[in-house]
């Protein structure tokens, strides 16, 4: 795999990649806008929804603070 990895320098061995994480937030969102102004009509349609919904926001949350420098990260070299 390419591109630059960080590590959360307090979250010990966790690796992601914040353009990763950019792409998976980006993904929720589109999903949620298809969804947009029409109501579930299964129960896994619901599930499905909120899972969406947490999902974006919690991407987007991570990503707020990494902007905000609320955790120091580091890149890590190797693939």
């Amino acid at each position: 795999m390419t591109g630059e990895h960080t590590r959360l320098a307090s979250g010990g061995n966790r690796r992601f990649s914040v353009s990763a994480l950019q792409a998976d937030a980006a993904y929720f969102g589109a999903r949620l806008a298809l969804k947009e102004g029409t109501p579930p009509e299964t129960r896994y349609q619901a599930a499905e929804l909120k899972a969406f919904q947490t999902l974006s926001q919690t991407m987007i949350g991570v990503l707020i603070r990494l902007k905000r420098g609320g955790y120091s990260i580091e890149p890590i070299q190797g693939p």
